[in-house]
C-alpha cells in the first residue's frame, strides 16, 4: 500500500507539471509526456488500491464511492448540460475548439476547473458535511431556510460564471455573441437553482448516499399520497372512525381533538395520525 500511496502522489505532480508547462513556449513535449504519465499513474495506482482493499476484505465506504460517482457526474455532464440549456438546444458539444492548447485556453481550463470544484464543493461536501456533524432537526428554522438558499445563490452564480467562460478560447459559445451568452447563462443559473436548492437540502437531511436511495424515495412518495389522499377525502376519516372503537375512544379522552378550534376532519385525521399509537389506514 505504500508504493501504491508513492505512485498516486507521484501522478498528481506529473500532472500539475503537463498543466503548468502548457502555455510555456517550446514546452510541448514535456508538457504531453508529464501530463499522460501523470494520468497512466494515476489510473494504475487507483485501480491497484481498489485491488488491495477489496483483497483484504475492506472494500471502499458507500460514501466515498458516491461523492467521487458524484465528483465525475459534476466534472464530465455538467458543461454539457449547461451549454445546451445556454445555446437552446443549438449545440450539445461542450469541447474547445481549436489547434491544441495556447495560454487562453489554459486559462480558461484552469478557471472552468476551479468553477467546477467550487460548484461540488457547495452542492455535495458542504451539505454532506452538515448531516455528519450538524443535523437539521437540531437547527433552528431561519438556518434550514438560509443555508440551502446562500448554497444555491452561490452555486448559481458559479453556473452562470461557467456559461460566460464557455465564450472565450474558441469554446462552444464562441460564435455567439458576449451579450446573449450572458442573458443565456443568468437564465440558465436562475433554471437550475431551485434543483441546486433542492439538491442540498436533500443532501443535508439525508446524506450523499440516502440522496439516491431508492427505497427511501418510494416510502416517501407513498406516504405523501396517502397524505394527499386522505386531506383531499375526509369522509375516509369519517368511515374509520364508525367502525374504529381506538380512534373513537382517542377522540373521546384528547382534549385536543375535543377543542371546538379544531373544525374540520383533517385536523382531527392529523392529530390522530401522529399520535404513536393507532395508524389511520
Amino acid at each position: 500500500m505504500k508504493y501504491v500511496r508513492w505512485s498516486f502522489y507521484a501522478s498528481w505532480i506529473t500532472v500539475s507539471i503537463g498543466w503548468v508547462t502548457i502555455p510555456i513556449p517550446h514546452a510541448e513535449i514535456l508538457s504531453s509526456v508529464a501530463g499522460h504519465l501523470g494520468i497512466y499513474l494515476f489510473l494504475g495506482s487507483s485501480i491497484a488500491w481498489l485491488i488491495i482493499r477489496f483483497r483484504t476484505h475492506r472494500p471502499p465506504g458507500a460514501v466515498n464511492v458516491v461523492r467521487l460517482l458524484t465528483f465525475f457526474v459534476i466534472s464530465l455532464l455538467l458543461p454539457y448540460l449547461v451549454v445546451t440549456l445556454a445555446s437552446s438546444g443549438g449545440t450539445v458539444n461542450a469541447l474547445f475548439k481549436g489547434n491544441g492548447y495556447n495560454w487562453q485556453q489554459w486559462v480558461v481550463h484552469m478557471m472552468i476547473g476551479g468553477v467546477l470544484s467550487a460548484l461540488y464543493g457547495v452542492l455535495v461536501e458542504l451539505p454532506n458535511y452538515l448531516h455528519k456533524f450538524v443535523s437539521l432537526e437540531k437547527v433552528a428554522n431561519d438556518t434550514r431556510i438560509l443555508i440551502p438558499s446562500w448554497g444555491s445563490g452561490i452555486a448559481s452564480v458559479a453556473i452562470g460564471a461557467l456559461v460566460l467562460l464557455m465564450h472565450f478560447a474558441d469554446g462552444p459559445l464562441a460564435r455567439t455573441a458576449l451579450v446573449p451568452v450572458v442573458v443565456s447563462g443568468v437564465a440558465v443559473a436562475t433554471l437550475l437553482l431551485p434543483l441546486l436548492k433542492w439538491m442540498i437540502t436533500a443532501i443535508w437531511k439525508f446524506g450523499v448516499t440516502g440522496l439516491f436511495n431508492l427505497p427511501r424515495w418510494r416510502e416517501t412518495v407513498t406516504e405523501t399520497v396517502n397524505d394527499i389522499v386522505s386531506t383531499a377525502r375526509p369522509e375516509k376519516l369519517e368511515d374509520h372512525l364508525r367502525e374504529c372503537p381506538t380512534c373513537r375512544r382517542h377522540i373521546e379522552e384528547c382534549k385536543l381533538c375535543q377543542d371546538p378550534f379544531w373544525p374540520t376532519t383533517e385536523d382531527v385525521a392529523r392529530v390522530i395520525a401522529t399520535d404513536g399509537e393507532h395508524e389511520i389506514p
